[in-house]
């Protein structure tokens, strides 16, 4: 059964974060000193760790680099873990729906928190992700 758009944002007034856990940061530069503008490639993954009908814990991957030309600037792996709960119950087809369009809404602001933290820590200049543009599973358009 599908849920419609009405059903959908009722179930998720009703559910509660009760927390988005960093469980994982890899951080690697390359190039300490760059010019130019950086570019970013971008790969999320999302692996529904737990489902229960009140409890949820989803597992979010974040791989993210940078270059500027043809040199690579860092890489960043992140996992974080995203725990959900509902007194209304939680099913497949909510989270079909949640990990595509809400998901990246509530953790992609920690992903570009922590990846400016670290830029700055390892010395580099301060590099800005861009906006989220796209869902999650979605192919960035290509430019014309």
């Amino acid at each position: 059964a599908r849920l419609s758009p009405r059903d959908y944002n009722d179930l998720l007034r009703k559910l509660d974060l009760r927390g988005i856990t960093l469980s994982r940061v890899k951080f690697h530069v390359t190039e300490f000193s760059f010019s130019g503008v950086a570019s970013y490639s971008f790969k999320e993954k999302v692996t529904e760790k737990r489902l229960e009908p009140d409890v949820a814990e989803i597992l979010v991957e974040y791989v993210i680099v940078a270059s500027s030309g043809e040199s690579k600037i860092f890489d960043c792996e992140a996992e974080f873990i995203v725990h959900l709960s509902s007194k209304t119950g939680l099913t497949r087809e909510f989270f079909s729906i949640y990990n595509r369009h809400s998901l990246p809404i509530h953790t992609y602001p920690f992903m570009r928190e922590l990846l400016a933290s670290l830029v700055s820590r390892s010395g580099l200049p301060a590099l800005t992700l861009p906006l989220r543009t796209q869902l999650i599973g979605q192919q960035p358009a290509t430019e014309k």
